[in-house]
This record gives C-alpha cells, structure tokens and sequence, in this order.
C-alpha cells in the first residue's frame, strides 16, 4: 500500500512541444505502516509534433547521491498523451488531463517496483 501526495506540479510549452513535470512523495509501506519509507518521484511527459520525440518518464529521486535515476518510462508508440498539443488554439494542449493517461501508467508502475 501506498500513500501518494503532489509536492508540485507544472506544465509548459515550447516551440513544438508542451511538456508535464510532477514531483511527488511516496509512503511505501514495506511491511506495516511504521516501517513506512517515503519515496520522492518525478514524472516527467513531453508531448512533441513529431511522435518519436516524445517521452514519458518516472524517476526516483536518490538523497545520498543528489540525483534522480529512471525507474519507469513508456515507449512513445504507446503514450495515451496525444502529440501536437503545443498547437491547439487558445492553450488547451496545456491542461493536466492531457497527462493523465501515462501519469497514472508510471506512478502505478513505480509503486509496484518500490512495494516488494
């Protein structure tokens, strides 16, 4: 089981691409709630004109070394985020719910690799 909290999340647009940025805290519960080990992840999803240059990746962050490290990712071919948001009218390719898809995909995946 896992308790999930958004430290921050944000969404930007370049020239061909829109991308999505999610930092969150995991509480793994390894075995029982006071053996609980608090995780931070980074999801992180471009959305690009052409397809193969847009990604979807989950990260975790390590303390002792200062870094984050990809523990999930998924192939462009089967990213629910659709391409080209960074051309819909008025900012609409900026909205979360563009996201959704392969957001819940990596934070579900990542929870299974962290739980053993």
């Amino acid at each position: 089981m896992a308790n999930i909290k958004t430290i921050n999340s944000e969404i930007g647009k370049s020239r061909q691409g829109v991308s999505y940025t999610e930092l969150l805290e995991i509480n793994v519960d390894v075995f029982a709630p006071r053996d609980a080990k608090k995780e931070k992840l980074r999801v992180r999803i471009y959305s690009d004109s052409y397809d193969f240059q847009s990604y979807a990746k989950a990260e975790l962050y390590s303390p002792t070394r200062g870094e984050w490290s990809e523990i999930a990712s998924r192939h462009y071919s089967q990213m629910g985020t659709p391409t080209k948001l960074a051309y819909l009218p008025d900012a609409t390719g900026e909205k979360p719910a563009w996201f959704q898809i392969d957001r819940d995909y990596l934070v579900d995946l990542a929870i299974k690799i962290l739980t053993p």
